[in-house]
């Protein structure tokens, strides 16, 4: 009986060691978009989708059915604290960032969006496309591009050394 209750003892003493031990210590967690002011302050309204996300990464939650609204959220918790919880909304209209809502501060330059984004006039393309054609195309006499090749013997085959 004696040698029973002794491994006993012993049993619910390891028991209870490591039940308190495992207690002790918590893992920090961090989980999902990690995202810093520095980077919000990028953001302009009227930037493009692949914009953003070139800037912020990929969101970590948008609606399948609605793409109109893009969810950053980053989870922080240490050790036995109350976890902090960071909320970035983005509000797009279209293919256009029109708003941001959330925990962060809103950039004092964010409605300044025409002046950061460099606009792509396509009247304009033509012209680029007359000026610089490729190298598959030459300009003909009216203007247009031609899929004519150029000739090889305007091509030097070596580069001079």
């Amino acid at each position: 009986m004696k040698l029973r209750n002794k491994i006993l003892s012993i049993c619910a003493l390891a028991l209870a060691s490591a039940t308190i031990s495992g207690c002790a210590y918590r893992v920090d967690l961090k989980q999902g978009n990690f995202v810093e002011q520095s980077a919000i302050d990028k953001l302009r309204q009227g930037m493009s989708p692949e914009q953003v996300q070139y800037i912020l990464g990929t969101p970590m939650l948008t609606d399948a059915l609605d793409n109109t609204r893009w969810y950053y959220v980053h989870f922080d918790r240490y050790a036995w604290t109350k976890p902090n919880i960071y909320n970035l909304i983005l509000v797009f209209e279209g293919r256009v960032l029109k708003d941001i809502e959330g925990d962060f501060d809103k950039p004092a330059s964010f409605y300044s969006g025409n002046e950061s984004i460099q606009k792509i006039d396509f009247a304009d393309m033509e012209q680029v496309a007359i000026t610089y054609p490729t190298i598959n195309q030459t300009v003909v006499q009216d203007g247009t591009p031609s899929d004519e090749s150029y000739d090889k013997q305007d091509v030097p085959a070596k580069a001079p050394n």
